[in-house]
């Protein structure tokens, strides 16, 4: 698990990946998560086979996931399918965690009067049910609430 690397979040399985049109600079830039360059136009992520245990609250109070959005990346994110996931004693809440957009990244240069899409436009589908659902053998989805924005 991943801790408090991303801005003092807690405890994170996987972040939501985010394929670069270019390289980020690592290891010069820090916090190496930041994006540096704008999102390549195709990509997915997918997490089969594996297995999550005790998440929930850590770090000093702070909610855990198991998958999480990068909070660095302002720009789109493609999506992240899921199956035959194993939940061990994972606190319900504490399966998909979605930021919202961030106002400092509204930019008169890049994004003109509203903040760029990356905390927007997440999609995470269950394709089995085993993330979401408990194995139902049904997909599910979670998205990132689109209807939150800054503007200047």
């Amino acid at each position: 698990a991943w801790c408090r690397h991303l801005n003092g979040i807690g405890n994170t399985g996987v972040v939501i990946s985010n394929f670069m049109g270019g390289a980020n600079m690592a290891p010069k830039i820090k916090p190496w998560s930041d994006a540096g360059s704008y999102p390549a136009l195709y990509g997915r992520t997918d997490v089969a086979h594996t297995t999550f245990a005790d998440f929930g609250e850590g770090c000093g109070g702070k909610k855990e996931a198991v998958l999480r959005g990068n909070p660095a990346a302002a720009d789109a994110r493609h999506p992240t399918h899921t199956m035959d996931i194993e939940m061990v004693r994972v606190m319900e809440g504490s399966e998909v965690a979605m930021h919202l957009p961030n106002a400092k990244w509204v930019n008169q240069a890049d994004c003109i009067d509203m903040d760029c899409d990356g905390g927007r436009n997440s999609l995470v589908r269950d394709e089995d049910g085993t993330l979401l659902l408990g194995g139902s053998s049904t997909y599910s989805s979670v998205v990132s609430r689109a209807e939150e924005f800054n503007s200047n």
